[in-house]
């Protein structure tokens, strides 16, 4: 399952707490038999149809979501299902119409706003993508970090004179959610996009401020360093590196992660002039 449909997932097991029970197969074998006793009920019909468009049957999904439609015309839910099952299979102007003509009946639905953004930033249409983030995220009462960096990334799409804003939508996450760290690593993708070397490495310290494993950060800010031209400085912070390194317990120190992190610092430091020989890798 890809990441858009991860992130439609939970509101879906939010909303309808029996999809989590049991395999799909057997969920829609048994909304079948319920709906053979009730052919036009509306509610068994989106579920089944939401089981259908999680299990990837498009069709029957869409055949589930359309009756619905045609059964209950003023419901605005089968309109969600279509724009979810739409997105899914990469149809973003049906999916734009759909999603649409759902926040037309239900203009505050967080999901239908975040749903309808990623239609139209797939679609190119950025700028109304950004409009409907906001949107979510200003009803939601607890914003998600990606929902921040999916609209930075809108912004981003319309150019690097969109820069200032990406970076301000992503200050406004970290004002409301803290300094979490993938908000700060998208901040400072841009901030190096830009040659804020400066402010991506004041960025990296808060991360490196409240990490208890500090190797990967101190490795990070040399890289940084050595864009900016600092190869004294970017020594400096390698070495850091590696004291953080060799003081972890053994164990960790010769995972294969860490032995190729070592190697990879080691390589760091001996590219550089001036750079005390590092030690072989324990």
């Amino acid at each position: 399952m890809n990441f858009w449909r991860w992130l439609g997932l939970l509101p879906l097991l939010l909303a309808l707490p029996a999809l989590a029970h049991g395999p799909l197969h057997e969920q829609i074998t048994n909304v079948t038999a319920e709906l053979s006793l009730r052919p036009n009920d509306v509610p068994l019909l989106l579920r089944r149809g939401e089981l259908n468009r999680l299990d990837e049957r498009w069709d029957a999904a869409l055949a589930d979501f359309q009756l619905a439609k045609k059964l209950a015309p003023a419901n605005p839910e089968p309109l969600l299902g279509l724009g979810r099952l739409a997105l899914d299979q990469g149809k973003f102007a049906d999916a734009t119409r759909s999603l649409t003509g759902f926040l037309a009946l239900q203009s505050n639905h967080v999901e239908g706003h975040l749903l309808l953004a990623r239609a139209l930033v797939r679609s190119d249409h950025a700028p109304d993508a950004v409009e409907h983030f906001s949107r979510a995220l200003a009803l939601s009462a607890e914003p998600r970090p990606e929902w921040f960096i999916e609209r930075s990334q809108s912004h981003f799409a319309q150019g690097d004179s969109h820069l200032a804003e990406a970076l301000a939508g992503l200050d406004e996450g970290v004002t409301k959610l803290g300094p979490v760290p993938t908000l700060q690593l998208a901040a400072i993708a841009l901030e190096l996009r830009r040659q804020g070397f400066d402010a991506a490495l004041q960025r990296l310290d808060t991360i490196l401020a409240s990490s208890e494993r500090k190797e990967r950060w101190l490795l990070r800010r040399g890289e940084i360093l050595e864009l900016a031209g600092r190869p004294a400085e970017a020594v400096t912070a390698y070495n850091a590196a590696r004291e953080a390194f060799e003081a972890l317990p053994l164990r960790l120190q010769r995972s294969l992660a860490m032995l190729d992190f070592r190697r990879e610092l080691d390589a760091k430091l001996a590219a550089l002039p001036a750079s005390p020989k590092a030690s072989p890798a324990k």
